[in-house]
């Protein structure tokens, strides 16, 4: 139980330090609004290949096989 105190003090030090250097250098809020978000990207980026990527193997395939044969289809005219 002595623990859980240290660990919200430690938490309240911690945020109060960032709070502090958000009120004294905007860049800082500047810095913090951008990491987060980057973290919403990759966030959004895992989601979308975790529910995505089996078809987009799928797709990619598809879409080399595709420019194979228009490209050889273009060096034949060409030859």
């Amino acid at each position: 139980m002595q623990y859980s105190i240290y660990y919200y003090y430690g938490l309240l030090i911690v945020f109060g330090v960032v709070a502090y250097m958000i009120v004294v250098d905007k860049n800082v809020a500047a810095y913090i609004v951008l990491i987060g978000k980057i973290i919403k990207l990759k966030i959004s980026r895992f989601w979308f290949w975790l529910k995505f990527y089996p078809r987009l193997r799928f797709d990619t395939f598809w879409l080399k096989l595709k420019s194979k044969k228009a490209l050889n289809a273009m060096k034949s005219k060409q030859s």
